[in-house]
């Protein structure tokens, strides 16, 4: 028994059937809206669609899909920016929702170099794990599967985005979600996130590079 144990309906049927629901439901829109973002794009011969290996529920392994936008430098392709300013790049996700990898409401996926810079940031700065709340966080997001979006992307925006005490908020958003998550937390989060969306939002973890 983990010492933190995330919510008993981030693994229930109602939380997946909310995820197939809204999958299927928005699946013919989000074609189209893929098909229109991948056309504004200039991949330079390179493969529209983007591969990476993320790490999710139980710290398995899996393939996260998203529209190319950025060289391999981190520069935007031409025609991508307004892709990625209103969240079209991830459009793919709904894949990895359907297989099962992903859910629409979790804690945001990142690389494993990311999150290592965060874990570094963090307690480098505090010297007790229980403070910053880092091991209540590691553990939470192992029991849960990541999600397209979540209470940490739908902060407002705010002018210190990526400093320590925004990621220290992160963590503490994100665990606070996956204690109590409920299908009404889930429904209040997807419909903040047009307004993000609108409005833009902040990174939930800076870049290690």
């Amino acid at each position: 028994m983990p010492e933190y144990s995330a919510s008993e309906y981030l693994h229930s049927r109602a939380k997946r059937s909310l995820d197939l629901s809204i999958t299927a439901g928005i699946g013919i829109f989000a074609v189209t809206a893929g098909a229109l973002a991948v056309s504004t794009i200039d991949t330079n011969g390179m493969s529209r669609l983007y591969r990476q290996l993320r790490t999710g529920q139980d710290n398995r392994e899996y393939t996260l899909y998203k529209i190319r936008t950025k060289y391999q430098d981190g520069e935007n392709l031409p025609g991508a920016s307004r892709v990625r300013k209103y969240g079209l790049d991830e459009i793919p996700q709904f894949i990895n929702v359907a297989l099962g990898d992903m859910a629409i409401v979790g804690y945001r996926p990142v690389q494993a170099k990311d999150l290592n810079h965060a874990l570094q940031r963090l307690r480098s700065h505090y010297t007790d794990d229980s403070v910053s709340g880092v091991d209540r966080w590691l553990s939470l997001r192992e029991q849960a599967k990541p999600g397209i979006t979540g209470p940490s992307q739908t902060m407002p925006l705010r002018p210190d985005a990526g400093s320590l005490d925004h990621l220290t908020d992160v963590v503490s958003l994100e665990s606070a979600y996956l204690e109590g998550a409920t299908l009404l937390t889930d429904l209040s989060i997807i419909s903040k996130t047009f307004n993000s969306l609108r409005f833009g939002h902040n990174p939930t973890l800076s870049r290690a590079d």
